[in-house]
């Protein structure tokens, strides 16, 4: 590598060093984010303060375990995504520290509107068979009541007139299932 392309990489590595040891990070009035080893002036809202130092920990962490990493260091480390200075905490209602914590957030909302998304397909195709039984039921009421002679095939594959009791019990079928699949809410 020639000395021509050392100089930018050096540059880049000092002015992203500060960044490194800061102790604090929050939005100012203008938008921009601030890295800074001192706290912010009192003038920003807490609600603009991404990071601050951690105040000591009189006791372990509950449930007596002793374990001092938190589950989103070690998401954090695991993922490979630099870390927040140490000794520094997300502050509640803040925006997520880390590109592995967006990552894991963008995943979940991608996952919801997928399930979403099946849901609604799911209730539209439960409409339309819906849909399809009210009318093949209504179709088969409207000929049982047009006075038509309506003929089925019995269990010897013979074709038979249906009688007026037959006819009857078929209408009271035919209603039911209208009133099934047709007034469904």
């Amino acid at each position: 590598m020639s000395r021509r392309h050392l100089l930018p990489i050096l540059f880049l590595a000092l002015a992203a060093s500060p960044v490194a040891h800061a102790q604090y990070k929050w939005r100012d009035a203008n938008g921009r984010m601030v890295y800074s080893d001192l706290p912010p002036p009192a003038s920003v809202a807490p609600s603009a303060v991404f990071w601050s130092p951690a105040r000591p920990a009189l006791a372990g962490p509950p449930g007596g375990s002793g374990a001092a990493a938190t589950p989103q260091a070690e998401s954090t480390q695991a993922a490979g995504a630099s870390a927040p200075p140490a000794g520094a905490q997300p502050i509640e209602g803040a925006a997520p520290a880390s590109m592995a914590d967006r990552e894991l957030e963008f995943r979940k909302r991608r996952l919801d509107r997928a399930a979403a998304q099946e849901k609604a397909e799911q209730a539209q195709l439960r409409e339309t068979q819906r849909a399809g039984n009210c009318e093949n039921a209504q179709a088969s009421l409207r000929q049982l009541e047009s006075g038509l002679r309506v003929s089925r095939v019995n269990r010897d594959g013979q074709p038979e007139v249906l009688d007026d009791t037959q006819r009857e019990a078929s209408k009271a079928l035919a209603r039911q299932a209208v009133k099934q699949h047709c007034n469904a809410s």
